[in-house]
């Protein structure tokens, strides 16, 4: 599935990092370039929302009870 959050393809956006939710259905696809995280719907592939990040982030993980995404990025 594309990632395009914008109408327009963002210069120098890359996509670094994935994780899916314990249910499947959302995914959530740091997007280095952009500083963001994009929420998708994994069976549609629409783009719910961003999240803001810190510089470049370029790793996800979600807890267990799936209540909280940690990101990491570049410093």
């Amino acid at each position: 599935m594309p990632v395009q959050p914008f109408q327009q393809k963002p210069y120098g956006m890359g996509l670094t990092a994935l994780a899916l939710s314990a249910d499947g259905k959302r995914l959530f696809i740091a997007c280095g370039g952009i500083n963001a995280v994009a929420l998708m719907a994994a069976d549609t592939g629409v783009i719910e929302g961003m999240i803001p990040t810190g510089w470049y982030p370029n790793s996800l993980a979600l807890s267990a009870d799936g209540k909280r995404l940690a990101i990491g990025a570049l410093l």
